[in-house]
């Protein structure tokens, strides 16, 4: 059976602000969405080391370290989350708080899925309930079996 294309898929999310602003955030590119997933995985890792440890090993202190985020990121993370919908947003004044909280929602929709995102978004920034209570699970079931 043959794939079909890819493009039939949504690959961006509508943030609605307000009546009159809705922006529309494609996915970020494949530099930016891998940094963010790697990024966040080593953070997990070391939440869960502090949880029962006082300090986090050398190891992935240098893991950490010899991550670098792309050129995009480090000239401007905010545009190289948005986009489009950055430069939308400035134009239209938007205060900062609403584009810290979409590029949260992206930072959350490209390490989880867009249903989590959209939570993220509609709680304003809050981490859905059922996600805190899966990650703190996560990391003790992950404890006892070490």
């Amino acid at each position: 059976m043959a794939t079909r294309p890819a493009s039939r898929f949504s690959f961006s999310m509508d943030l609605v602000v307000d009546e009159e602003h809705t922006y529309t955030v494609k996915s970020p590119s494949i530099e930016v969405g891998t940094f963010l997933v790697e990024f966040s995985g080593l953070l997990e890792r070391a939440e869960a080391i502090l949880e029962t440890e006082e300090e986090i090993p050398e190891e992935l202190e240098q893991q950490v370290e010899e991550l670098k985020p792309p050129e995009s990121m480090r000239t401007d993370q905010y545009h190289a989350l948005l986009g489009a919908a950055y430069d939308q947003m400035v134009s239209d004044g938007m205060p900062f708080e609403v584009l810290k909280l979409a590029a949260a929602t992206v930072a959350v929709w490209v390490k989880t899925d867009m249903q989590t995102a959209e939570e993220f978004w509609n709680s304003g920034g809050r981490v859905p309930k059922a996600n805190r209570a899966a990650r703190r699970k996560k990391t003790t079931s992950s404890r006892a079996t070490s």
